[in-house]
Protein backbone atom coordinates (compact mmCIF):
# COMPACT_ATOMS: atom_id res chain seq x y z
CA UNK A 1 0.00 0.00 0.00
CA UNK A 2 1.38 3.40 -0.86
CA UNK A 3 0.70 6.91 -2.04
CA UNK A 4 1.12 7.95 -5.64
CA UNK A 5 3.54 10.84 -5.93
CA UNK A 6 4.69 12.88 -8.94
CA UNK A 7 7.44 10.36 -9.68
CA UNK A 8 5.52 7.16 -8.95
CA UNK A 9 4.31 5.20 -5.98
CA UNK A 10 5.76 5.97 -2.55
CA UNK A 11 6.16 3.35 0.16
CA UNK A 12 4.08 3.77 3.31
CA UNK A 13 7.24 4.47 5.36
CA UNK A 14 8.69 7.08 2.96
CA UNK A 15 9.19 10.50 4.51
CA UNK A 16 6.79 12.13 2.03
CA UNK A 17 4.01 9.66 2.88
CA UNK A 18 4.52 10.11 6.62
CA UNK A 19 4.46 13.91 6.26
CA UNK A 20 1.34 13.79 4.09
CA UNK A 21 -0.49 11.65 6.65
CA UNK A 22 0.62 13.96 9.46
CA UNK A 23 -0.55 17.01 7.52
CA UNK A 24 -3.91 15.36 6.86
CA UNK A 25 -4.41 14.66 10.57
CA UNK A 26 -3.38 18.20 11.52
CA UNK A 27 -5.73 19.77 8.98
CA UNK A 28 -8.62 17.54 10.00
CA UNK A 29 -8.00 18.42 13.64
CA UNK A 30 -8.39 22.11 12.74
CA UNK A 31 -11.51 21.36 10.69
CA UNK A 32 -12.91 19.38 13.62
CA UNK A 33 -12.47 22.38 15.92
CA UNK A 34 -14.53 24.48 13.49
CA UNK A 35 -17.22 21.80 13.24
CA UNK A 36 -17.47 21.43 17.02
CA UNK A 37 -17.93 25.19 17.31
CA UNK A 38 -20.44 25.30 14.44
CA UNK A 39 -22.63 22.58 15.97
CA UNK A 40 -22.01 23.75 19.54
CA UNK A 41 -20.61 20.39 20.65
CA UNK A 42 -17.68 19.32 22.81
CA UNK A 43 -14.95 16.94 21.67
CA UNK A 44 -16.10 14.44 24.30
CA UNK A 45 -19.59 14.29 22.75
CA UNK A 46 -18.38 13.32 19.28
CA UNK A 47 -14.99 11.60 19.08
CA UNK A 48 -12.71 12.63 16.24
CA UNK A 49 -13.09 9.18 14.65
CA UNK A 50 -16.88 9.56 14.64
CA UNK A 51 -16.62 13.00 13.11
CA UNK A 52 -14.29 11.68 10.42
CA UNK A 53 -16.68 8.82 9.67
CA UNK A 54 -19.60 11.22 9.34
CA UNK A 55 -17.70 13.56 7.04
CA UNK A 56 -16.55 10.66 4.87
CA UNK A 57 -20.06 9.21 4.60
CA UNK A 58 -21.46 12.61 3.66
CA UNK A 59 -18.78 13.16 1.02
CA UNK A 60 -19.19 9.63 -0.39
CA UNK A 61 -22.96 10.15 -0.66
CA UNK A 62 -22.49 13.44 -2.51
CA UNK A 63 -20.01 11.89 -4.94
CA UNK A 64 -22.27 8.87 -5.51
CA UNK A 65 -25.24 11.13 -6.33
CA UNK A 66 -23.14 13.09 -8.81
CA UNK A 67 -21.99 9.91 -10.55
CA UNK A 68 -25.39 8.22 -10.77
CA UNK A 69 -26.84 8.06 -14.26
CA UNK A 70 -30.29 6.81 -13.29
CA UNK A 71 -32.91 8.73 -11.29
CA UNK A 72 -34.26 5.43 -9.90
CA UNK A 73 -33.92 4.71 -6.17
CA UNK A 74 -30.61 3.28 -5.01
CA UNK A 75 -32.21 0.50 -2.94
CA UNK A 76 -34.22 -2.17 -4.68
CA UNK A 77 -37.00 -3.88 -2.77
CA UNK A 78 -37.76 -7.45 -3.73
CA UNK A 79 -41.10 -9.05 -2.93
CA UNK A 80 -40.46 -12.34 -1.14
CA UNK A 81 -42.37 -14.88 0.89
CA UNK A 82 -39.61 -15.29 3.49
CA UNK A 83 -38.28 -18.57 2.06
CA UNK A 84 -34.70 -18.62 0.80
Amino acid sequence: MGVRGPTGELAIADQCTVELRGLTVALFDRLAACLYALFDREREEIPLAGLLEGVMRYAAGKIALEKRTSPSPILLFVAADGVL
